[in-house]
């Protein structure tokens, strides 16, 4: 969140592009091809940025949002759980197989549907604006909650989010 409300999109979001740490925070790399939202110019560029990580709804609109961070990211969790992209590894088109079973014996049944079906939601159309991180982060960890499960792996969609050095992430 801190990214976007100081008014940057990082447009890069991947996992090359995360560390998980040892107790679970994940931070966002390399800020290299990070823009202001405010500069026309570069949030006009979409050559930057990797392929599978970036929306269609990026080309269609011409312009970055920070809510093309939040998709990045989203896809970027999907990886983590389920062990593929979203698409195959190829750029976004079409929709999304985000399917329950993909998430094998990593949640109970419940758990996945519920999961896989936030995880698409999110794929199909990213909240946008300052907000946009916590928004998915909200509903990731909802959808955890509302079956009883743990947080820990909500807490993977943190990259969109820049944290202070001795920050935590909690809800």
């Amino acid at each position: 969140v801190y990214v976007h409300s100081s008014g940057y999109v990082h447009r890069d979001v991947k996992p090359a592009n995360v560390i998980l740490g040892p107790d679970g925070t994940a931070t966002l790399l390399d800020f290299g091809l990070a823009a202001k939202l405010s500069d026309a110019e570069a949030m006009a560029d979409l050559i930057v940025g990797t392929a599978p990580y970036k929306s269609q709804d990026l080309f269609e609109r011409g312009q970055w949002t920070t809510g093309d961070d939040v998709f990045a990211a989203t896809v970027t969790f999907w990886e983590t759980v389920s062990g593929r992209h979203p698409w195959g590894g190829d750029a976004p088109n079409g929709s999304a197989k985000i399917e329950a079973a993909d998430l094998g014996a990593l949640f109970d049944d419940v758990t996945r549907d519920r999961l896989a079906a936030t995880i698409g939601a999110l794929l199909h159309k990213p909240p946008t604006g300052m907000h946009a991180a916590r928004d998915a982060k909200e509903r990731i960890v909802a959808a955890l909650r509302a079956v009883g499960s743990g947080e820990p792996l909500a807490l993977w969609l943190a990259p969109t989010i820049e944290l202070p050095k001795d920050a935590k992430l909690t809800d």
